[in-house]
């Protein structure tokens, strides 16, 4: 049922050694040329840059993963920092549309000859100037000047065999294309992840000062308390957070005892004494609320992620175990 091996599985087989480095350089340099301008989609970048590698399916879907990565990573630090929201004209690099540019005719997979003139010797030959088309016959192969293998003739003659071309599609590609559109999404929302993890930081130590200020100011920590509660209407649990990391910094900075800060607390402001929300300490909580929020959608949702490609990768293991013991 299965004789023939998938494309996909006959280039992997073929690959030759290359280091996550050099991936990761190759998904770097699509992802500069496409913010740079250079290309329109980052599809047509990664092509463009891989086109000539001589990269396995499995190799240039890695630099797929780096370069939607670090075209990210670029883009969210143009945002302005009111509004973090990113999105690429045409969207991320989808794998399996690279992978068909390529096989296509972009160029690109182990099965590249590439249209180098080969009468000069193997010395003007390069393993990275590999393309990817694989000739159809040898009308095709004369009209790009490739030479022609003379036993390859002979055993086509002797076999009757036909030069047919192998089909793109796999029995996993379409498990294939969702792992990796996940693993971009997974990546995606780490970096993301990793921007607001240094944000809070921040925002905590600017946080702490302020309130660190108003207590030797003489405010009572339950004033602060209360222009919280009247202007930004925040979640108990993230005021309870956010004096987690003040109450004991006060102390260990002798700013305050643990018995002054309880004293401290019960001095509520008066009802009829309005907030000013633009005062940093309000603006910075805010901001803290802020943070702290995004940080844990955004976990659930890379949990979320994380636990589709463990599911996909169950499937697709059981399903070529099944494969094996039916062939």
């Amino acid at each position: 049922m299965y004789d023939l091996p998938s494309q996909t599985l006959l280039q992997q087989s073929a690959a030759r050694p290359i280091s996550g480095e050099e991936l990761e350089t190759f998904g770097k340099h699509a992802a500069s040329g496409y913010s740079g301008g250079k290309f329109g989609t980052l599809n047509d970048a990664v092509v463009e840059t891989v086109k000539h590698a001589g990269l396995s399916p499995e190799q240039v879907k890695r630099v797929v993963e780096f370069a939607n990565t670090n075209a990210f990573l670029t883009e969210f630090k143009k945002e302005s920092t009111a509004a973090k929201y990113v999105s690429f004209e045409g969207g991320p690099a989808d794998p399996s549309e690279v992978l068909k540019d390529l096989n296509d005719g972009g160029g690109g997979t182990v099965f590249d000859r590439g249209v180098q003139d080969y009468s000069h010797g193997p010395e003007v030959i390069k393993a990275s100037s590999v393309a990817a088309v694989p000739t159809s016959g040898l009308e095709k192969t004369a009209s790009v000047q490739e030479p022609v293998n003379e036993a390859d003739v002979i055993l086509a003659e002797v076999f009757k065999a036909e030069d047919a071309p192998i089909p793109f599609e796999s029995p996993f590609q379409d498990v294939e294309d969702a792992q990796y559109k996940l693993a971009s999404a997974r990546d995606s929302a780490t970096a993301s992840i990793s921007e607001l993890e240094v944000q809070l930081l921040d925002t905590n130590q600017e946080l702490y000062g302020l309130v660190k200020q108003a207590v030797m100011e003489d405010i009572p920590l339950g004033h602060i308390l209360s222009a919280w509660f009247q202007v930004l209407e925040p979640p108990p649990e993230l005021v309870k957070s956010a004096f987690a990391l003040i109450g004991p910094r006060l102390k260990e900075e002798d700013v305050m005892s643990y018995d002054q800060l309880g004293a401290s607390l019960e001095k509520t402001a008066s009802v009829n004494h309005l907030a000013n929300e633009d005062h940093p300490l309000v603006r910075t909580f805010s901001g803290y609320c802020e943070t702290v929020i995004k940080l844990a959608e955004l976990r659930v949702s890379r949990d979320e992620i994380m636990g589709g490609l463990e599911k996909l990768a169950t499937f697709r293991r059981l399903a070529e175990q099944h494969i094996q013991e039916n062939a």
